[in-house]
């Protein structure tokens, strides 16, 4: 039998669940589950014993002990799974039980995603994510990677070449020279575009003079031919971008 020791590093590697994570963390603890043999009871096939009545035979109390013991080996240490991979402010929904089945189905319940409605809403949040001149890169890819991960929870797995047209159109005005020059890099991926774009920012972020020049002089360039300030929107990329996609996100 598994010790607690034993599980300790499978659960402290795994990210806690959220609002927002449920299907990826669903999947991540149902394997530790499995691979402990603890499943079983975490889906209510094995189950705690019924409670003797009182005028039960000695024989009873003693098959009565043997299957509770059985269960109580399975059920504690399943609880302990569950309660270690949730985050702390989601522990007041299933902090009075001690059945993990219950624990399982109430954490299922409340916060696996409904299919239609919160896929629209994934949508809607990664399309219009938009970064303004003072923010901060790093919290932008870190909210825009988090957007990613919560629409393909939903099943949808787009192209690279959308996830990287979108990420570009949610920059600022002041990375417009940057922005061009990597809309005709084709063959960069995200992470490579987002890597590019953090080594810009962390340069005016050290520079900042430079950055608000360069931020001026674009604002400046599109005054005098009559745009609107924002991301260039003239990308071969963007017409590959599904127009099911669009039309959901702006219903």
């Amino acid at each position: 039998m598994a010790t607690i020791d034993d599980e300790r590093p499978s659960t402290t590697q795994i990210e806690k669940l959220t609002e927002k994570n449920y299907r990826s963390w669903a999947t991540t603890v149902r394997a530790i589950l499995r691979e402990k043999k603890l499943f079983d009871v975490v889906e209510g096939k094995v189950k705690a014993p019924a409670q003797l009545a009182d005028d039960a035979s000695d024989e009873d109390h003693v098959t009565y002990d043997t299957a509770l013991e059985a269960y109580e080996k399975k059920a504690f240490p399943a609880c302990r799974i569950l309660l270690s991979t949730i985050s702390s402010r989601l522990i007041t929904y299933v902090e009075d039980e001690d059945d993990p089945a219950k624990i399982w189905t109430t954490l299922k319940d409340r916060f696996r995603p409904t299919p239609d409605i919160t896929m629209a809403q994934a949508l809607k949040s990664i399309i219009g994510m938009r970064m303004a001149e003072d923010d901060d890169m790093e919290a932008h890819i870190r909210n825009f990677t988090a957007a990613k991960r919560r629409l393909e929870e939903h099943g949808v797995n787009l192209e690279d070449i959308v996830y990287r047209t979108i990420f570009l159109l949610s920059m600022p005005t002041g990375y417009q020279m940057t922005v061009t020059a990597l809309e005709g890099q084709t063959d960069m991926k995200l992470e490579a575009i987002q890597n590019r774009l953090l080594d810009e920012y962390r340069k005016r972020k050290n520079s900042p003079q430079n950055g608000l020049v360069m931020s001026a002089l674009l604002t400046n360039q599109n005054s005098r031919k009559g745009k609107t300030p924002g991301v260039h929107l003239e990308t071969p990329a963007i017409a590959q971008i599904p127009a099911s996609i669009v039309r959901t996100a702006k219903n």
